[in-house]
């Protein structure tokens, strides 16, 4: 009987990790990217994730542009592709994270805010704007 138990719960978590871990596993690599001084490939991870990723567009997803999904469906699945179109979950702030502060390298610490060397250039003469501390500071990438 234990057995059993715990062949399902493997058979449930697989089935969980595959939609669910689809994104969060691009934002760890992501991450891994930037630590590893590759931040092109971060930002390439990232823009495969959006919902207005050419090779997946929305027509094909129906995921609407307005926010990120927390998965999209794994291959498995009849419904391959296609978002699961939750708006309620933290994948956005995680894209939020990963992208201003690893790949674009804009970094807050106690002595203050700062931007790192070497964004990718793809990203040359973005703007971002980011409230510290009450100040406002704008970056020109």
């Amino acid at each position: 009987m234990g057995r059993d138990l715990g062949q399902d719960k493997f058979e449930t978590g697989r089935h969980d990790g595959e939609r669910l871990g689809v994104l969060s596993r691009t934002m760890f690599k992501a991450l891994a990217d930037c630590i590893s001084g590759d931040r092109g490939a971060a930002l390439d991870a990232v823009r495969r994730t959006l919902p207005t990723n050419p090779e997946n567009p929305p027509e094909k997803n129906l995921q609407l542009p307005l926010y990120v999904p927390n998965y999209y469906f794994g291959m498995e699945n009849e419904n391959f592709g296609k978002s699961s179109c939750y708006y309620s979950t933290g994948t956005t702030a995680w894209l939020l994270w990963v992208t201003v502060k690893h790949i674009l390298g804009i970094k807050t610490t106690v002595d203050g805010i700062y931007a790192e060397n070497n964004p990718p250039t793809e990203l040359a003469g973005s703007r971002i704007e980011r409230e510290f501390n009450g100040k406002n500071y704008n970056f020109v990438i």
